[in-house]
């Protein structure tokens, strides 16, 4: 019998990369659906609902659909605003310093969850009218546009990239599909809608794969399904002199909506 470490040798890379991308998908889906009751999962719901209105209002004055930034700050920080990777990158986006900079955001702001959330709207923006595809866009997020370039317009062949392109929309199509049953509208969803408002001529350092920020928000905001912000979730205000009850905020975050329990 072959040994597991020889029987995967076999496997081609992308069934494996896929296989990869569908376990993280299935924790973070997990995880915010409440159906792990784990430390680390009841924070995610905690920090999903603490910083929700940040990602919604960067993802709006950017004209961009809010749930493809929630589903990419699941996959980049599973919702910890101060998230730092190895390489430096920080916050709910994972912005690195240089990035940051040339998105207008000092690298000391880069944990603060609306800076960073607006810079990394602002680098999505960039990338989809600089490549006209969101696949290669969200590519582009994770190993920079220079690495799309170089490989012919095409995602690279890093699995690290080829991973998180296929989670970053697993999960979109998870949020997406939540915010329809919250709004009874159902539409088949594929990719997110282009970006709204016209872009601007962009300046792009190749040498560092950076592109900096020129692009100014579009004036109208998109037209997209009102959801329900977290200050309508907190517990009602106690009358003077009662006790107050005591709310399990892990429960209370969670409501059952078909496959994908959609928060509320």
């Amino acid at each position: 019998m072959l040994t597991t470490v020889r029987r995967l040798a076999l496997l081609p890379v992308a069934f494996l990369v896929h296989q990869a991308a569908s376990a993280d998908v299935t924790y973070v889906d997990r995880c915010l659906s409440g159906k792990v009751d784990r430390p680390a999962c009841k924070s995610m719901i905690e920090n999903f609902w603490r910083y929700n209105e940040h990602l919604e209002n960067a993802a709006r004055a950017k004209g961009l659909d809010p749930s493809l930034i929630k589903a990419m700050a699941a996959v980049e920080s599973r919702f910890k605003a101060n998230a730092v990777s190895p390489k430096g990158a920080t916050g709910l986006l994972q912005i690195m310093p240089a990035t940051g900079t040339q998105l207008g955001v000092h690298p000391s702001n880069l944990a603060v969850p609306g800076a960073n959330a607006m810079a990394g709207a602002q680098y999505v923006r960039d990338m989809y009218f600089r490549f006209r595809d969101w696949k290669l866009t969200i590519a582009a997020y994770n190993a920079g546009p220079g690495a799309v370039a170089k490989y012919g317009n095409q995602i690279p062949p890093y699995p690290e990239t080829q991973s998180y392109v296929a989670q970053v929309l697993t999960l979109y199509a998870r949020f997406k599909h939540s915010e329809q049953l919250h709004s009874k509208v159902s539409v088949p969803v594929a990719l997110p809608p282009a970006p709204t408002g016209a872009p601007q001529p962009q300046l792009v350092n190749t040498s560092v794969h950076l592109v900096k920020a020129v692009t100014a928000a579009p004036t109208v905001a998109p037209q997209l399904p009102q959801q329900r912000t977290v200050a309508q979730h907190q517990p009602a205000a106690q009358a003077p002199g009662s006790h107050p009850t005591k709310v399990n905020r892990f429960q209370q975050s969670v409501t059952h909506v078909g496959r994908f329990q959609y928060l509320q």
